[in-house]
């Protein structure tokens, strides 16, 4: 048998490269391994040392929320002592067009300051609005046929500033009809013109920008004519503040009525210190000058 030599060198050539290509191989797949293990080791101290940065912020935001809970409980339970007094003699009505406001925790602060409240309207101009039936009846009551709806609120804007300022003179029909159609809510009706009123605006659910216009102006510009105290305020979550509008109008502001500090400038703007107060971008100060009663 004879042996082909070239072959046999071929053959152990190609066996010491298979050799040598696996040793290659194999030593490849040992570093691979050890550095994918440094990597996961070096990811698994980054994660803890995320998670313990995120514990520490979690337990200073904790802190800081705590902290503004007290502050704002120690806010509210000084607000009687800042206010009470204030009001004393003075007549106070309250006009609310920011849809979904509550104004019984307004009248409280009023009565503890003193006041007397008058009459309260709640005007629901943005759900009324879409209800054209109401509007005819609307304005059939206030005898304005044929206007848009925009010249509705505003002739009932004119004849709400006329009920709160000379009541013996406005036909409170108007009103009781306009109740019954739904279009506003009137409570604590007083025999006398009040002195002051506080506008509550705004807009909370992005649909009442366009009422500011037809109704609050108008009527902030009816009360301006009887010469009565005017504040007009809005809450802290309003999409659209009124602030603005409101000012240019020229009466005094408060921006932040849910707040305690809103509330005490509330009292103190009906008791004669005019300003524009608040937490927001047009706000001139948070609170006007303190002292006692």
């Amino acid at each position: 048998m004879v042996i082909d030599l070239r072959a046999h060198i071929v053959s152990l050539v190609a066996v010491f490269l298979a050799l040598g290509l696996g040793i290659l191989i194999g030593i490849s797949l040992i570093g691979g391994h050890a550095i994918a293990r440094r990597q996961v080791v070096a990811l698994q101290k980054e994660f803890q040392a995320l998670k313990q940065q995120n514990a520490l912020k979690s337990q200073q935001l904790a802190a800081q929320a705590a902290q503004i809970a007290q502050d704002h409980t120690f806010a509210a339970a000084v607000v009687p002592a800042l206010t009470a007094g204030h009001l004393t003699g003075q007549t106070v009505a309250v006009v609310v067009s920011e849809p979904g406001y509550d104004p019984s925790a307004l009248t409280s602060l009023l009565s503890q300051a003193g006041a007397t409240v008058g009459p309260v309207v709640v005007v629901d101009a943005p759900t009324v609005a879409l209800r054209s039936s109401v509007l005819g009846e609307g304005e059939a009551a206030l005898g304005v046929h044929g206007f848009t709806s925009s010249a509705l609120w505003a002739a009932l804007a004119a004849d709400t500033a006329q009920e709160l300022t000379n009541p013996t003179a406005a036909p409170t029909v108007h009103w009781h009809q306009l109740e019954k159609d739904g279009l506003l809510k009137v409570t604590g009706m007083s025999s006398g013109p009040v002195q002051d009123v506080v506008l509550v605006g705004g807009d909370t659910q992005g649909t009442q920008d366009p009422w500011i216009t037809a109704f609050d102006i108008p009527l902030l510009d009816g009360l301006k004519q009887a010469k009565v105290t005017i504040v007009a305020a809005q809450t802290t979550p309003v999409t659209a503040s009124a602030m603005p509008a409101y000012q240019a109008a020229g009466v005094s502001t408060v921006d932040d009525l849910d707040q305690p500090a809103g509330e005490v400038a509330l009292v103190y703007a009906l008791a004669g210190e005019a300003g524009n107060y608040g937490v927001g971008a047009d706000a001139h100060a948070l609170l006007p000058a303190l002292a006692g009663p």
